[in-house]
Parts: structure tokens; sequence; C-alpha cells
């Protein structure tokens, strides 16, 4: 959470290390979210939301190259 000079808080709400939302609440309580992401399994941004505009995006293709074996 950050608080600006003005008093207005600026939330970041994070899950898995993102941050599918941010919001600000002025001095009077009132808060306005500011937009939301979602997120695929591998952490590609998959949905927004912000400024009123939705947004939405499609991953294809296959994962290529050797994975690292234990």
């Amino acid at each position: 959470m950050q608080i600006l000079a003005d008093g207005t808080t600026i939330k970041k709400l994070y899950k898995d290390g993102l941050a599918p939302q941010i919001s600000l609440t002025a001095k009077d309580g009132i808060e306005k979210i500011l937009g939301t992401w979602q997120f695929d399994s591998l952490g590609r941004l998959t949905n927004s939301q912000t400024g009123g505009r939705n947004t939405t995006l499609d991953y294809q293709g296959r994962l290529t190259g050797t994975l690292p074996s234990h």
C-alpha cells in the first residue's frame, strides 16, 4: 500500500507474485478500482479491464525445447 501526499491510498492486491488488481482510495474513503488483470498458469496476461476497456488475450502454440531434468 502506498499513501500519497494528499492522503490518497494506492492499493495493489498481489497473488502469485502478480498484481491482479490496483485501486485508489481517496481521503473521503471512496475506493475506485483502476484495473484488474487475470493470468494463466504460466503468468501470461489473459484478461485485463482498465479504463473501461476489456481486453482478452489468447495464446496458441506449444512449448519447444527441452526442460531441465531433476
